[in-house]
């Protein structure tokens, strides 16, 4: 698996935790990306990146959502589309005011365990 494939299947692995509803941690992602823990770090120093690159890519594929469509009422159906069909990844991107869970928008310091809402 090359460097590049590797980092895409942490994240799909993550994203994939996240839609379940499942902690975020390097142990679990491993896991689920079929890949020892130490290739993780090679792309990621902690579950948290792991937590900020599934945000990035949810972003990308709103914004690709977004900006498919033909007119402004469209766009907001899309957006609103996304966040039905991904509501996890929506809290997470977001952040859920009583989830005491990371998202994107969080310093490090304001959210010690890095978990899905």
């Amino acid at each position: 698996m090359s460097r590049s494939d590797c980092r895409r299947a942490i994240v799909a692995a993550a994203t994939a935790l996240v839609d379940r509803e499942h902690p975020v941690t390097l142990r679990a992602v491993s896991r689920a990306a079929h890949v020892p823990t130490s290739a993780i770090y090679q792309h990621f120093p902690t579950s948290a990146a792991i937590l900020l690159a599934v945000c990035d890519e949810s972003f990308h594929e709103l914004e690709a959502a977004v900006l498919a469509a033909a007119d402004a009422y469209a766009a907001g159906i899309a957006y609103l589309d996304f966040a039905a069909a991904h509501p996890r990844r929506y809290r997470v991107m977001f952040g859920a005011p009583t989830s005491p869970n990371r998202h994107c928008g969080s310093s490090p310091a304001s959210s010690p365990t890095p978990t899905a809402p």
